[in-house]
């Protein structure tokens, strides 16, 4: 490998890495994944930025929303629902409509 061969590797490498918190803010389906894309051209050069981005890319809040649920998950979460009702002295009630518990 000549000298223009290595150089050229690290550049991509470089540019990879430069880009980690943007490609995290993807990954992880944030809303505001353009946003730190931008932000990241601009202020991952520091240091401080860089890692500011990336911990706001890692993060929970700012996620896309959660999957559908579909009918069936909703019909079993009511049949649960109706089996944790609890009558006035803590005791399980199921007596409301004991056939859709079947």
């Amino acid at each position: 490998m000549n000298d223009a061969s290595v150089a050229f590797i690290f550049v991509i490498l470089g540019v990879a890495v430069y880009f980690i918190p943007w490609m995290v803010a993807v990954r992880n389906n944030k809303r505001l994944a353009l946003m730190i894309g931008f932000f990241n051209i601009f202020f991952a050069w520091t240091v401080i930025g860089w890692l500011f981005l990336l911990v706001w890319a890692s993060g929970t809040a700012g996620h896309t929303a959660p999957r559908s649920v579909s009918p069936e998950e909703q019909v079993c979460q009511r049949r649960i629902f109706r089996v944790q009702k609890t009558d006035d002295h803590g005791v399980a009630s199921t007596t409301e409509n004991p056939s859709a518990l079947a």
